[in-house]
């Protein structure tokens, strides 16, 4: 997965369009970003519980024909 493009949902609206200082192209580079919609404020542990999320789908769906 590495290159993908993940797209990040605000926690309050679901709106996946942001503004920030620059591209992100890190983790760190997202932090603080704006919701384009409501203009909640991105976190840390906005970014770790999206990422579980998304890990939590993909390894559901790898072992999926295990269960």
């Amino acid at each position: 997965m590495a290159g993908d493009v993940v797209p990040f949902v605000c926690k309050h609206c679901g709106s996946e369009t942001f503004k920030t200082s620059s591209e992100p192209k890190t983790y760190e580079d997202f932090l603080g970003a704006t919701c384009a919609q409501c203009g909640a404020v991105v976190t840390d542990e906005d970014i770790k519980a999206q990422a579980v999320k998304i890990a939590e789908a993909l390894l559901n769906d790898a072992f999926k024909d295990f269960r």
